[in-house]
């Protein structure tokens, strides 16, 4: 087999990287990424077990799972779509998980968002808003500009909506790749 066509055998990794608004550390690891048809979205692939640095310190990830991204587009959210249901505490088990976030922007090495706190989950049982709490601790903290704050609360609503019907950013079925 020749060069060129082993290197086509080797997934191009991409580093996911995310901070809180004000710059500290959130996510850093490495992903897969999926070629795809579609030029408005990123999508990467998660293996269950990639080493993960987060906020809480070193990790690996649980499960496996297909991260969706929107760059160059005015896109409040990102989607990580469990590829099998995962337990989930005090909650039904997870099958999508949504952050509110700033909009991504990807360099063709690296993906970077800005996380916001406010997440929408959607479980067997149905949607879940998560982290209130921490939305309101951080707006403070942080600074969270008023506009910003009005469009992380509106994003979160809309979310969801579109989580009850299964719309973009909740249709799994569109994105869980093999």
């Amino acid at each position: 087999m020749s060069a060129a066509n082993t290197s086509r055998l080797v997934p191009k990794l991409v580093r996911v990287l995310s901070t809180k608004f004000d710059g500290s550390p959130h996510y850093d690891y490495l992903a897969e990424l999926v070629p795809i048809e579609d030029d408005s979205q990123l999508v990467l692939l998660v293996r269950g077990g990639t080493p993960m640095q987060t906020y809480r310190g070193q990790r690996d990830t649980q499960a496996t799972f297909t991260h969706v991204f929107w760059p160059n587009q005015d896109v409040w959210w990102n989607a990580e779509h469990y590829h099998e249901p995962l337990a989930f505490p005090d909650q039904a088990s997870l099958l999508t998980y949504v952050n509110v976030a700033l909009p991504v922007t990807f360099d063709g090495e690296t993906v970077r968002w800005v996380d916001l706190d406010l997440d929408v989950i959607l479980t067997e049982s149905g949607p879940v808003l998560l982290d209130e709490d921490e939305f309101a601790e951080h707006l403070l903290a942080m600074r969270y500009p008023d506009d910003l704050i009005a469009r992380a609360r509106d994003t979160a609503a809309s979310l969801l909506e579109h989580a009850t019907h299964e719309r973009i950013p909740f249709d799994r079925a569109a994105h869980i790749v093999p």
